[in-house]
């Protein structure tokens, strides 16, 4: 077992985009004593430094856990593999560093769910927080690739400037800027342990009070570190809710009768909702951006820091929302004012679905298309001392709804129509997926079926909420509990408007100052 003491104030388990936000802000709070435990033992690699090469990582298991759903009926049986980010950082060491804070119209959702704690203008200067530590956050045109420099210029000519834009990146000087590097600059310090490589199996409960937690290395016995203050899981929305379930809390009827029941948590892994992302894949008559690079353009990379491997592949952004007569248009960008969007795109100048596994990329460019707000909700089945098959069993619930499948067709569908009307003769070719021979919307829905894959937004299985039933209170502290907090994705009540990362640096900054003035 790494170093530690034998009693800290506060312990923070997993060191992802929470846990990072949360260690920092608690110290520089001066809230006490922390332990930030992460069980992934790698700290840094060049892919989670180079910003291009994030989607090799996918697979690695020292970086990524390997969820995948169960088979999901509304996308034709299929299972779909759910990456979540592992070691100091979490899954902004494997994310596509894409800036962008929710809406002003999501607080509105979240105050129906949560109470006045989350309004916009209580919110605000947590995200005000956020901006001033990512200063220098990168999105220059002239970073762009070629291919998505030509369908920019192209908007701009065509006076829709509105439309797409760059994203910003949670980069620096051609950098990832993970987590890690952006709130733990120092390391651990007087106040701040952080240890890695350890793996926490229980928090222990007395009299509904977290005394501390349960961990082990692959190569020691099981240790029992404990907390004066509070345990804070910040596991992610797959390892929080089931980090609780060891902890005794969740249904009754789920777990035997030998097991020792902390609270009846029912929502407990419910809720479970994701991004779904649909790609609409055009020729290019540019280059598409590389999948493997040559000494030429590596070297490039190192001495500039510019150049393609400083993409984030994503590197357009477009939101659409309904207009007065009811159709799809561009929404402003603006987050603080104006409609909620209820599309997103992301465009890539690559062929989304073979990036990066061809050596020799398809010429290719994709407009992955979003729905933002949907109805669909599912739920884990949590690994208890009753299942004996080892798994916890993931459910998404994708398409669950027809509003949901209808939903996406008309988003794909205006998207389509837009490149036709706007690019087709200038920019493209010809609509490589899904293609002339598809044009009907139950053609497109039955591809969706075969083609749709997640963009990495879990959320929900621990949702804050004001309702008793809600598995934690509107400020993050589990029920059934003094000072057992969860306060990553799991956390959020209902998806944001577009990416999640700085919507949970926002909620990790809330707890932090609500703890600290306690």
């Amino acid at each position: 077992m790494p170093n530690t003491k034998s009693k800290y104030d506060y312990i923070i388990v997993g060191a992802g985009t929470a846990g990072c936000v949360l260690a920092a802000e608690l110290v520089r709070r001066q809230a006490g004593s922390v332990l930030l435990v992460e069980e992934g033992d790698r700290t840094c690699h060049r892919f989670t430094r180079t910003p291009v090469l994030y989607p090799h990582l996918f697979s690695d298991s020292r970086f990524c856990y390997p969820y995948e759903t169960v088979p999901q009926p509304g996308l034709a049986g299929r299972k779909i593999r759910l990456p979540a980010g592992r070691g100091i950082g979490g899954s902004t060491l494997i994310n596509a560093m894409i800036y962008m804070p929710p809406h002003r119209g999501d607080f509105d959702d979240w105050q129906k769910i949560a109470g006045d704690d989350w309004t916009w203008d209580q919110c605000q200067s947590a995200l005000r927080h956020i901006e001033t530590t990512y200063p220098d956050r990168e999105w220059k045109v002239t970073d762009l690739h070629e291919a998505s420099q030509s369908l920019l210029r192209l908007t701009q000519r065509d006076n829709a400037s509105s439309a797409l834009f760059p994203y910003q990146r949670t980069t620096r000087n051609g950098l990832r800027l993970d987590a890690k590097h952006a709130w733990l600059k120092n390391g651990s310090s007087n106040e701040l342990s952080i240890v890695r490589g350890v793996r926490v199996t229980r928090i222990r409960i007395k009299l509904d009070s977290a005394e501390g937690i349960e961990c082990s290395t692959t190569d020691s016995d099981h240790e029992f570190i404990r907390c004066t203050k509070g345990v804070i899981v910040c596991c992610g929305a797959f390892g929080s809710p089931q980090l609780l379930a060891n902890s005794g809390f969740g249904r009754t009827v789920a777990r035997g009768s030998h097991e020792t029941m902390i609270h009846e948590s029912i929502m407990l892994g419910e809720n479970l909702q994701d991004h779904l992302v649909f790609p609409i894949v055009l020729e290019s008559p540019c280059p598409p951006l590389q999948s493997r690079f040559s000494r030429k353009e590596r070297y490039y990379y190192l001495t500039k820091r510019t150049g393609p491997m400083a993409s984030n592949i994503a590197e357009l952004g477009a939101f659409l929302c309904p207009n007065t007569n009811g159709r799809l248009d561009f929404c402003e960008v603006e987050r603080s004012n104006g409609p909620m969007p209820t599309v997103q795109w992301h465009v890539t100048p690559t062929h989304y679905l073979e990036y990066p596994t061809r050596n020799v990329p398809s010429p290719c460019m994709s407009i992955a298309v979003t729905l933002l707000h949907p109805k669909s909700r599912g739920r884990m089945r949590l690994i208890t001392q009753a299942r004996t098959d080892g798994q916890s069993l993931i459910d998404p619930g994708y398409h669950a709804t027809a509003e949901d499948c209808e939903g996406l067709v008309t988003a794909i569908q205006w998207a389509r129509e837009w490149v036709a009307n706007h690019a087709a003769e200038q920019w493209t070719a010809r609509e490589v997926m899904p293609g002339d021979r598809r044009g009907s919307a139950e053609q497109v829905i039955r591809l969706a079926e075969r083609l749709a894959t997640t963009i990495y937004h879990f959320a929900g299985t621990c949702a804050i909420g004001k309702e008793k039933d809600a598995v934690c209170t509107p400020r993050f502290r589990v029920r059934g509990s003094d000072n057992l907090f969860v306060c990553d994705a799991a956390s959020i009540p209902s998806l944001p408007s577009g990416n999640t990362q700085v919507t949970v640096m926002m909620m990790a900054n809330r707890l932090a100052e609500w703890l600290a003035d306690s």
